[in-house]
């Protein structure tokens, strides 16, 4: 039931997640940061399992982190992208699949802002926007409507916030705090929690 998105802007990727977790008819916080750094300029949001998003994407990041201290340089944002779907695809073959969809972001020197689509059976795709949960039922078509590739950090925040008001009007299930955040090639930027009204 986890909202995630992400979509890119001039110079910068915008990353956001359902900040409730809940479990059938409850409610247990409206705290959760869904969001774990890969690298210093990427960084991915989870939704599935509570069990299996913790370790999946600890045991991602701590692999990156490992490959980093071994090779002395970090892997690229589309480097990061591969490397996540193909352990999806590797765990999925065996006794132990993860079911964790994820949005991955990330902003390179050369290569500027991008934006990943991977779902729980390692369908990985770059997109422009990306979309996981009953969220992309409702945002797909605001997001194809209102998306810029070059549209600035407060245009952003204006298009986050039409797309929480859109779920709000017709989502039946209550998804109020997000917490996002700005990913350019200076590094990951601090959490920004956002209410709906």
């Amino acid at each position: 039931m986890e909202g995630l998105l992400a979509f890119v802007g001039d110079g910068f990727a915008l990353i956001a997640a359902d900040a409730t977790a809940r479990r059938s008819i409850l409610t247990y916080q409206q705290e959760l940061d869904r969001f774990v750094q890969l690298t210093t300029t990427s960084g991915v949001v989870g939704a599935g399992d509570e069990g299996d998003r913790v370790q999946f994407l600890e045991y991602i990041a701590k692999n990156v982190q490992l490959y980093k201290m071994r090779n002395g340089y970090e892997l690229s944002t589309h480097a990061v992208a591969n490397y996540t779907r193909r352990n999806v695809a590797d765990f999925l073959r065996s006794r132990t699949p993860y079911q964790v969809n994820m949005v991955i972001a990330g902003c390179d020197k050369d290569v500027g802002p991008s934006v990943y689509f991977l779902d729980y059976l390692g369908c990985l795709n770059k997109q422009a926007f990306a979309v996981q949960g009953y969220a992309s039922a409702f945002l797909g078509g605001l997001l194809q409507q209102h998306h810029k590739p070059n549209m600035s950090r407060e245009d952003a925040r204006v298009l986050l916030m039409q797309c929480l008001k859109e779920l709000k009007t017709r989502f039946i299930i209550a998804q109020p705090y997000f917490i996002y955040r700005f990913i350019d090639e200076n590094g990951v930027g601090e959490p920004q929690h956002i209410q709906v009204e």
